[in-house]
């Protein structure tokens, strides 16, 4: 959950960065317009990439943001990842403990 949260931050960032090169809310004449704009698209595809690699099964696996990404309408992947109780591939249930035998 935590990873979804840190993905979320970071992607508002960047495509904040990125909103306020295009909205000329930073003049195309300042001389950080460029590495804004650039740093904007970098952190969103840098999160974008950490979130498919990093929110995994610890089970099997299984990249669970990237099945979600497959599987899911762009609309729906969000709520999907985040309602995700189980691993779809082996039903791992991290809620789930087992007591000693």
């Amino acid at each position: 959950m935590w990873k979804l949260v840190v993905f979320l931050v970071l992607f508002a960032t960047g495509a904040t960065l990125v909103a306020a090169c295009t909205l000329r809310w930073i003049a195309s004449t300042n001389e950080y317009f460029w590495f804004a704009l650039l740093g904007g698209f970098v952190l969103c595809g840098a999160a974008s990439g950490w979130v498919i690699m990093s929110v995994r099964c610890p089970h099997c696996g299984l990249k669970l943001s990237l099945f979600t990404l497959k599987t899911s309408s762009a609309d729906q992947v969000v709520t999907q990842l985040l309602s995700l109780t189980t691993c779809p591939r082996c039903n791992y249930d991290p809620a789930f403990q087992p007591g000693p035998c």
